[in-house]
């Protein structure tokens, strides 16, 4: 089950009950922070997702905030919102709600080894207290119990992207990918025709060269133009990415035709080893187009 989480205002006014914790004790009944990356060792040019995530023995989560970020020296980043939910948990056969309340992308260009130091939050739950008013008797008020944590250090290590068994065509891309190609229009002679390329997969594609298309263009097709569509996902705590790129061509004449398998070569980091994706072949059969000489006739209401 999920449930929202709402950020607090900095300058909200409340009563503020701040407890200092680090780190997880069993059978915690105050919240603690965890820290998570998708992979602690990689290669060079592949993009990791860093997570900071809330775990709390109570779902009334009133909100986040940064106090101090955390720290990435020698790795690019760039900040990405989180999730904005609460997910019920069990630990140690207790229930428990989980959020990302901080979210980075880091790209990992060069080898060595890396410590991302934790940053420091502030989180919020609301309380429900009695009040004793010596006019209006007990009552019932909220108020909002703060606790100051500090996020676990993590360490990754970079090796070097391996020069043997370098394909030439090699893109630069990490990760996992597949490629497709379909038809867009009917083709005809004569015609513009447009295909699509997709290249889709975990990793990061943002940098990564595009396949020299036009040699995979049988005879009696004449390749013209393409552009490229670049955009990624996260998906299960991972990096995805996908890039469209729109075909245009003409047949000659009339008849059937075959574009070959387009390749994609990239490293995958899963197996450490260079791969090369195929598409399946593409085969089609283009018509005539049906020109008319003749001005056709004008129809008119009357």
């Amino acid at each position: 089950m999920k449930k929202g989480l709402i950020y607090i205002a900095p300058l909200l006014i409340m009563i503020l009950f701040v407890f200092p914790t680090h780190g997880k004790t069993k059978g915690m009944t105050v919240p603690y922070l965890e820290t998570r990356i998708d992979r602690d060792h990689t290669v060079e040019g592949e993009r990791l997702i860093y997570e900071v995530i809330l775990v709390s023995p109570d779902a009334a989560v009133a909100g986040a905030e940064v106090m101090a970020n955390p720290e990435f020296p020698g790795l690019d980043i760039s900040r990405s919102a989180p999730d904005n939910h609460l997910e019920e948990v069990n630990i140690d056969g207790r229930l428990y709600y989980r959020a990302v309340i901080d979210r980075f992308f880091i790209g990992t260009n060069n080898k060595g080894k890396y410590t991302i130091k934790g940053g420091d939050y502030r989180i919020g739950l609301n309380r429900q207290i009695t009040i004793d008013d010596p006019y209006w008797g007990p009552s019932l008020a909220n108020r909002v119990e703060m606790f100051a944590l500090s996020a676990p250090d993590l360490k990754i290590k970079v090796d070097a992207l391996p020069v043997s068994n370098r394909p030439e065509n090699f893109s630069g891309a990490v990760g996992k990918f597949d490629v497709e190609m379909t038809l867009i229009d009917q083709p005809r002679s004569g015609d513009d025709i447009r295909m699509m390329v997709t290249i889709v997969g975990l990793g990061d594609l943002s940098e990564a060269i595009l396949p020299d298309l036009p040699k995979y263009f049988p005879e009696g097709l004449h390749f013209k133009s393409m552009t490229d569509a670049r955009s990624h996902f996260i998906k299960n705590g991972s990096i995805g990415s996908e890039i469209e790129i729109e075909c245009l061509f003409t047949a000659g004449k009339a008849g059937k035709y075959t574009i070959s398998p387009i390749e994609f070569s990239y490293f995958d980091s899963d197996k450490g080893k260079y791969v090369t994706a195929k598409s399946d072949p593409l085969e089609f059969e283009v018509t005539e187009s049906k020109h008319y000489d003749e001005t056709p006739p004008v129809i008119m209401d009357v």
